[in-house]
Parts: structure tokens; C-alpha cells; sequence
């Protein structure tokens, strides 16, 4: 019974052993490397987008048969009038993003139990602001989309 009791237990140590080592943090190395390619990933990414855009201006003037122009004042506009919404977005993301450090910080100080809860209602806090920042500029950006649209039926005709 005692050896059943010993190869149990160091059963169970090894085991522990193995789930410690392959559950340990990322070298420096590889948090360097990992943040390097999420770096790369967001640039890629953003070309990505210019790219469509770019191609999205090209598609409109070929649709609606620009020789003149047209098609590229109205989407300059449109850059333009979204300037003010698109800032005020960042702005106040950038507001929330304090908060949530604030209180993801403030997390350090609650009773190890509860700060799992603590950093989720913290992040779940984050992404309602985020929505709050978009939704309050929801007016200006549909104003915007509608001058396009009817700059764009003016290119048509």
C-alpha cells in the first residue's frame, strides 16, 4: 500500500513538474519576436485597407463612367468631413484606454479571489466606452456617408 501510495505521488509530481515547465512565460526573445509580428500584422494590415480603398475609388469611377474627376472630389470630401469624427473617436478611445488602465491597476489591490472578475468587468467597461465613443460621432458619420452618396448621384449624370 505504501509503495502504491509513493509511485501515485510521484506520479503526480512529475506530472506537475511537466505542466509547470511547459506553462511557463514567453523568453525575452519570443515576446520580442511575437510582438515584432503582431507590428508587422497591424502594418500589413493597414495596407491592406489602402489598397482596397484605392481600388474601391477606382471601381466607383469606372462604374459610374468618370472621365472628369468626380468620383475622386467626392471621396476627397469625404475623407475630409470624417476628419472631425474619426478624431473625436481616437480621442475619446484614447480616454477609455486610461480608464481602463486606471482600473485594470486598480485590480493589484482587490483579494487575489476576485481579480480575474476584477480585470474582466474592467475590459468589459473598456469595450462599452469604445462603443460609446463610436456611437456618439454615429450622427456625424452617417451625415458624411449622405453627402457622399449624393456627391457620387451627381458624378452620374
Amino acid at each position: 500500500m505504501i509503495r502504491r501510495f509513493t509511485l501515485v505521488a510521484l506520479a503526480g509530481l512529475f506530472c506537475v513538474a511537466a505542466v509547470v515547465d511547459t506553462a511557463s512565460a514567453l523568453t525575452r526573445a519570443q515576446a520580442i519576436c511575437v510582438r515584432g509580428a503582431r507590428s508587422k500584422a497591424r502594418d500589413d494590415l493597414k495596407a491592406a485597407r489602402d489598397a482596397i480603398r484605392a481600388n474601391l475609388n477606382t471601381q466607383y469611377g469606372i462604374c459610374l463612367n468618370d472621365k472628369t474627376g468626380c468620383v475622386t472630389e467626392c471621396v476627397n470630401d469625404q475623407n475630409t468631413c470624417l476628419v472631425g469624427p474619426q478624431t473625436a473617436i481616437k480621442a475619446c478611445r484614447v480616454t477609455c484606454s486610461d480608464a481602463n488602465r486606471e482600473a485594470t491597476t486598480a485590480c493589484r489591490d482587490v483579494p487575489p479571489a476576485s481579480q480575474v472578475q476584477c480585470v474582466e468587468d474592467a475590459q468589459l467597461a473598456n469595450f462599452n466606452c469604445g462603443q460609446d465613443c463610436v456611437a456618439a460621432q454615429q450622427g456625424a458619420v452617417i451625415e458624411c456617408n449622405g453627402l457622399f452618396n449624393d456627391c457620387l448621384e451627381t458624378c452620374s449624370q
